[in-house]
């Protein structure tokens, strides 16, 4: 699994879990859920692209998706350091090659 797809991942268990998107309105969870989708065809059309045209995909993405995320993290009052938690930091979903 790349870099790209554990984003997609990340996001779409986000989208899904009641409790990290409880702040979303429908319309955020519907705006993601399509570009995830996007995103996600886009690689299947794409299977052998580079690695840098997969960096590309993850910034456009996580450029589009990020200040939706920053709605969980001003809503929500958690322990600091989860996502949604206050200790100020922007929290993003973890990325990692497998």
């Amino acid at each position: 699994m790349n870099k790209l797809e554990t984003y997609h991942s990340a996001l779409l268990t986000i989208i899904n879990n009641e409790k990290l998107s409880e702040t979303l309105t429908s319309d955020d969870k519907t705006f993601m859920t399509n570009i995830i989708n996007n995103a996600i065809k886009w690689m299947n059309r794409n299977i052998d692209a580079s690695q840098g045209a997969l960096e590309k995909q993850l910034e456009e993405l996580e450029d589009i998706c990020l200040p939706i995320l920053s709605k969980i993290n001003k809503g929500e009052s958690g322990d600091p350091g989860e996502v949604g938690g206050d200790d100020g930091k922007q929290q993003e979903p973890t990325i990692e090659d497998d």
